[in-house]
Order: C-alpha cells, then structure tokens, then sequence
C-alpha cells in the first residue's frame, strides 16, 4: 500500500497541505536538520490555527498519514523528514497547549522520526537525536504531561474542554461565546476523555523510545536516567489507571 501511495507522490501533496495550513512558503530542501538558514517556525504563525478546529483535524490527520508513510518507507522518511520536523515542533515547543490534537499527532509523527531518521548514517542520527533532546528539554515536559498533579496535564485538560468549546459554537461564535467554565480534570480512574487518552499516550510512546534506546545510546542512557531519577516509572504506573486498554 505504501509503494502505491509513494509512487503517487502522495508524502509531496500532503507537504503541500502542510505548507498551505500553516499558510508557508514551501522550502522543501531549504532548510534541513542543523541548518543555519531560517527557521520554518519563524515563517508560520501556529496561532492562525488555534482557534480553528477543522484546519487542526486537518493538520492533525496529514501528520498521521505521512508517520504512517516514513515508518513503512525510508525513502519518503529522507525526502520530508527535515521540513517536516519543524512543522511538528510547532506544537511540541509551545509555551503552552495550542491543540491536544494537534500535539498528539505532533508527538506521534517525532517518535516515528526518533526511530527512523537517518538509521544507516550513525553521524547524522546522532546529531539529531541530540538536537531532538535540546528541542524537548531533556523530556522534563512530557513527565509532566503524565502527571496529573502538575500545571502541564491541567493545561492540556483545559486546551481539550476549549476545543469542545469551539466545536461546539464554531470558530467564530466561539471566539465571542461566554468564556466556558472550565472543570477540574478527574481522578485518572474516572477519566474517560479520548482526546486526553490520546495526548498521554502520544508522551508515553516518546518516553518508551528514550527508555528503551537507553541501551544503545549513550544521550538516550543520560536521558533516561533523568527521567528515572524524575519519578518515571511513578507516574507510568499511575497511568495504568486510566481505564484505556490503548494506553
């Protein structure tokens, strides 16, 4: 199935769709990993997409399609994975939560980038498993994603009831809608939320990759050890909480 879709060129038109989202100027083989030239993240405004449900499900579903592409086909990985890094630390390096499906499908798309990218060139890998590292500061974010106690998981809590909010006034009606209520999230053994399920999972499958690299790789030890010495294995096993088979 892979081959068929490569042969149709379909990882180029979904690049495409990535640059009129974010509405970018294409600068495929412009500007790759390590590049001193301009940033992509400095060219697209992420916030045009905030507020707009439907341009993030498309965003979200395009990052899908081309992981599932690069994980069965390295040669669609090597063609898009340097512009297509930028586009998905857009949402991971947030300040904060833009869109817990945007982030999820952002996190998804790296972890298939930190298991594939560059396997066959030791050098370049490293390279950017250590600018990857840098990017995700060292992982303390995404334990915090997994912890139901610190301002991370409340933020993606309060980004996930926004966006019911949006769906359900629209764009625009939303923007001007009496501000919604937000309630506390519950206890992990009563939470039901998909979208939320769907974040946390995307954060766990990251943590696995450092975890379980962590015997191959030297960065990938040093990480992991911070992530121990941070609780990990804590917080996993209050995950398993959480009434989600998936997770």
């Amino acid at each position: 199935v892979v081959k068929f879709y490569e042969s149709k060129h379909l990882h180029i038109t979904l690049m495409m769709a990535c640059h009129d989202s974010f509405e970018a100027e294409a600068t495929t083989g412009e500007a790759g990993i390590g590049s001193d030239k301009k940033d992509i993240r400095r060219k697209v405004d992420v916030k045009k997409l905030k507020n707009h449900t439907r341009c993030v499900d498309v965003v979200s579903a395009v990052f899908n399609a081309l992981g599932g592409l690069m994980a069965y086909s390295h040669r669609i990985l090597d063609s898009i994975a340097d512009e297509l890094v930028e586009y998905l630390l857009l949402a991971i390096t947030a300040d904060h939560v833009t869109d817990p499906v945007l982030l999820a499908a952002s996190l998804r798309g790296l972890c298939v980038l930190l298991q594939h990218y560059k396997v066959n060139s030791p050098m370049e890998r490293q390279r950017f498993l250590e600018r990857m590292v840098k990017e995700l500061q060292h992982m303390k974010p995404y334990l915090e994603f997994i912890d139901g106690t610190q301002r991370r998981f409340f933020e993606l809590w309060r980004a996930t009831q926004y966006r019911y909010h949006i769906c359900v006034h629209g764009p625009e009606q939303g923007e001007s809608a009496q501000p919604p209520r937000f309630s506390q999230p519950p206890r992990f053994a009563h939470l039901h939320d998909e979208t939320v399920i769907q974040c946390l999972t995307a954060c766990v499958c990251v943590i696995e990759f450092f975890t379980v690299e962590a015997n191959t790789n030297s960065l990938c030890h040093d990480i992991s050890q911070k992530m121990d010495s941070s609780d990990r294995d804590m917080l996993l096993f209050r995950l398993l909480e959480i009434p989600s088979s998936v997770l």
